[in-house]
């Protein structure tokens, strides 16, 4: 970019290149020109309206090596948070921390009691252990064949219990684009397969005396097995461990704790989040008419409100494909990654941002 800056004496044509009234570069705080480039254009209009009267050359003063960036508002945030609630109601028995901590991988949080789910549990293994051994001691007074069959059968049941909640899994990686459908189809057909197995081991074990009862106390043991898995998987959460709630990040903020020891969860009730402190960002909000100038990738500088003598470094990762308004006015959303982030800065701090943009 050139600014020709015109002297005293020559044709009136050759006039100083500034901004058009009522341009953006006056209008908006956003795309800002340097002092720099601004404070250069006046010192050589007065070198040149001053002095001798005499001609002069025309001066050009070469600005492309100044950058221009686009100025924006915005706030550090996290981009991995973890909100801790749980499927069953509980009562807070003992809290390790306060709302606004910063913990760390397995550090407690708090401690829980679970209202009869513990008991529940305990029963249902209790009533297990009991059928089990009923099965035991029946098969034990049946013949090798039969005995032999009812090993066969057990051994067939839990490989094709295996095999759909395999199928299960890859069903949602099939969902989700990860696994082809030839490799679905195949495992379809394993289940069948396994099915048409216990199928003809029940059969033949029907036709052997002695073993209705035992395959009777069998479909009972299946069901409390199911039971007692659909109990354990509502307290299967990376957060818990026993009764206890930690820390599953390697740092992290305790935001929005108010229970207390002795208050009561009811179950879905969210107690608290986890604010990764690893993954901060900034999310700023740039005016509609500057975002065209805005690019992913482009260099990024941020400053803290509450220490302007800092500086951080950053990136512009995304940018929303929808405006919105905010106070009354239309923005997009801008996310810029953190480059060289530290312990000073913390989330929901404000910070104005500063986003190269390439010359027109």
């Amino acid at each position: 970019m050139k600014v020709t800056i015109e002297r005293e004496g020559y044709d009136s044509s050759e006039k100083a290149i500034l901004p058009e009234k009522g341009s953006s570069h006056l209008r908006r705080k956003s795309r800002r020109v340097t002092g720099l480039a601004m404070m250069l254009g006046v010192v050589l209009l007065l070198t040149g309206c001053g002095g001798n009267g005499g001609e002069e050359p025309v001066q050009e003063v070469d600005l492309s090596e100044i950058s221009r960036q686009v100025e924006a508002f915005g706030k550090v945030r996290a981009a991995d948070e973890m909100s801790v609630s749980l499927e069953v109601p509980a009562r807070i028995q003992t809290l390790q921390v306060r709302d606004g901590q910063q913990v760390t991988a397995g550090q407690q949080v708090m401690t829980l009691a679970f209202a009869g789910l513990e008991e529940e549990a305990d029963n249902l293994r209790g009533e297990l252990a009991v059928v089990r051994a009923e099965i035991n001691a029946q098969a034990a007074e049946v013949s090798g064949e039969t005995a032999r069959l009812l090993q066969e059968l057990g051994h067939a049941e839990k490989q094709l219990e295996e095999a759909r909640e395999d199928a299960e899994n890859r069903q949602r990686l099939y969902e989700a684009g990860a696994v082809p459908k030839e490799e679905m189809e195949r495992y379809q057909r394993e289940i069948t397969s396994r099915e048409s197995q216990v199928e003809n081991l029940q059969l033949q074990l029907n036709q052997q005396a002695g073993t209705h009862q035992i395959q009777v106390r069998r479909e009972q043991a299946a069901l409390l097995e199911n039971r007692l898995k659909r109990l354990e998987a509502r307290l299967n959460l990376p957060f818990l461990e026993e009764n206890a709630v930690v820390c599953p990040f390697d740092r992290a903020v305790v935001s929005g704790l108010e229970m207390k020891p002795g208050d009561r969860s009811e179950a879905y009730q969210r107690l608290f989040r986890f604010i990764d402190l690893d993954t901060l960002q900034v999310e700023a909000d740039v005016l509609e008419e500057f975002i065209r100038q805005v690019e992913v990738g482009a260099a990024v500088t941020l400053i803290p409100v509450a220490d302007r003598s800092r500086t951080y470094n950053g990136r512009v990762e995304t940018i929303a494909d929808t405006a919105v308004v905010v106070n009354n006015e239309t923005v997009v959303p801008v996310v810029i990654s953190l480059e060289d982030a530290d312990g000073f800065l913390r989330p929901q701090f404000n910070v104005d941002v500063f986003i190269d943009v390439a010359d027109e």
